[in-house]
């Protein structure tokens, strides 16, 4: 089959049988996405064959240019005029949406940021309903081990950590000491 593109699409919409968002060509093939920040991801691999950060932002005109695209078909509050952490709607259609055949090429950069690309001889992928895989941290024994082998602190700054209870309301840059469990690799980062 020839390559997908946006001007096939009909409709974007909310999955009426279950979490998620449908995307709905003209010929009644669906692609399901369950998280609504990786439907701009996704639309700009399509529309442009690869992507990044600076896709996802005020860097670049693309989505505007998409949302112009899709006009009528989609609706209004859908698709953001920008993404503060722009880097995860990219990174969540592998890791989330089970889409593991979208390519980030080691090392290869567009516009700065880390470059996805989507072959056009994987769009018919798109259509394969893939489960998403299942992250699960650590068991509670793990977590306390490895803290105490990192000294409570973050294996890519240094921060010192704390559960999310033990952060006070007021303190500033929460996200900076609080310790989240990754699921590659299960080390504790921030978040």
């Amino acid at each position: 089959m020839s390559p997908i593109k946006l001007e096939d699409i009909r409709e974007i919409k909310k999955n009426p049988q279950g979490k998620g968002y449908l995307i709905i060509f003209r010929d009644n093939r669906e692609i399901v996405l369950y998280k609504k920040r990786t439907i701009a991801a996704l639309l700009t691999l399509i529309r442009y064959g690869e992507g990044c950060e600076s896709d996802l932002t005020n860097a670049t005109n693309n989505l505007q240019e998409i949302k112009t695209i899709l006009k009528g078909k989609i609706p209004e509050n859908l698709i953001q005029d920008s993404y503060a952490d722009a880097n995860k709607p990219s990174s969540e259609l592998w890791n989330e949406e089970g889409f593991n055949f979208i390519y980030a090429p080691p090392g290869q950069k567009r516009l700065g940021s880390q470059k996805y690309v989507l072959n056009s001889s994987d769009h018919e992928q798109l259509f394969t309903t893939v489960k998403p895989p299942i992250r699960k941290p650590p068991s509670s024994q793990v977590q306390k081990n490895i803290l105490e082998q990192q000294l409570n602190r973050c294996n890519f700054r240094g921060a010192i950590l704390k559960k999310k209870e033990n952060i006070h309301q007021n303190t500033y840059a929460k996200g900076i000491i609080r310790s989240h469990w990754s699921a590659l690799g299960n080390l504790p980062i921030e978040k």
